[in-house]
């Protein structure tokens, strides 16, 4: 009789083990299919969140404290490359600056510079912008300056990174 018991015990524990795999395998699909059923919701809220964001920082940076059309801008080539400042001058025309002249600087430089008299600060960091560039190429004008701003606010020393 132990020998008639004992296979039929052995058949018993591994039917358990299937039964406990399958219904494990059956709670992981439904946790996972509520888990992903929320998901959608926060990414799309997380999303409206930074799209939220980004036209808050786009609103607070890109506007001018002076209206573009009002902001002189004065654009020198300081690299080799021929029509630099031509080309640097028909972007910030082409975005609203049509105060603009252009001219050469004795010194070439590989990296832009966009010096602002004082008070002319964010209009500086608003032609930066126009240009691709970031906020740390926006400085004040020096003294003495490196070329005549004219009648300019703003001076632009168009470097190799916009060539």
């Amino acid at each position: 009789m132990t020998d008639g018991a004992a296979p039929h015990d052995a058949v018993g524990p591994s039917r358990s083990g299937i039964v406990i795999v399958v219904v494990a395998v059956l709670v992981a699909i439904v946790v996972l299919a509520q888990g992903y059923g929320d998901a959608p919701d926060e990414f799309a809220t997380s999303s409206s969140k930074s799209q939220s964001t980004s036209t808050l920082v786009s609103t607070t940076t890109l506007p001018a404290g002076r209206p573009v059309a009002d902001v002189k801008v004065k654009v020198a080539n300081a690299t080799n490359t021929p029509g630099l400042a031509a080309k640097v001058r028909d972007i910030l025309q082409g975005r609203g600056y049509t105060q603009t002249t252009i001219g050469d600087s004795p010194n070439k430089q590989l990296a832009t510079d966009v010096f602002f008299l004082p008070g002319w600060e964010a209009e500086a960091r608003s032609v930066a912008l126009a240009l691709g560039l970031g906020p740390n190429v926006v400085r004040p004008m020096p003294e003495p300056p490196p070329i005549s701003p004219g009648d300019a606010a703003i001076l632009v020393l168009a470097g190799v990174d916009l060539a």
